[in-house]
């Protein structure tokens, strides 16, 4: 009688897990995010000692940014699906307004001579890496 209820506990562990996230996909990212970071690592050293003179300055840099985006990713996956498919129209009213935003003079950053960027403080956006990821939520 143990052993059908500790395979029935066990079963029942593995069908939450399974309903929450797909461990395999959350597999192959840690594995893409790890190797990432030891190819940016592995890469940069030597221009970052002689540029910076910290040879994993590149790599502390796309670590932050690695974090950063882990944990919007952890925030974003709490969210329901409902609140993703009501806010589909006022995000993409709002990436549109983003989209216009970049092409007014002295908001819009030119790059190259090409306007595509949004400059907040030290940080630059790419507008259009939003509005894609926005167009597919709100189709």
């Amino acid at each position: 009688m143990t052993t059908q209820a500790s395979r029935d506990m066990s079963e029942s562990l593995v069908i939450r897990l399974q309903l929450r996230a797909d461990v395999w996909l959350l597999f192959a990212f840690t594995i893409l995010l790890g190797l990432g970071l030891v190819m940016v690592a592995s890469a940069s050293v030597s221009v970052a000692d002689k540029l910076t003179g910290d040879s994993m300055y590149y790599f502390k840099r796309q670590l932050f940014y690695a974090i950063m985006g882990v944990s919007c990713m952890l925030a974003l996956y709490r969210m329901p699906l409902d609140y993703w498919y009501r806010s589909g129209p006022v995000l993409m009213v709002f990436v549109m307004v983003l989209l216009l935003l970049v092409l007014v003079p002295g908001i819009g950053k030119s790059v190259n001579g090409s306007s595509r960027w949004l400059a907040f403080g030290p940080i630059n956006l790419q507008v259009s890496e939003f509005a894609k990821l926005l167009i597919v939520i709100y189709l």
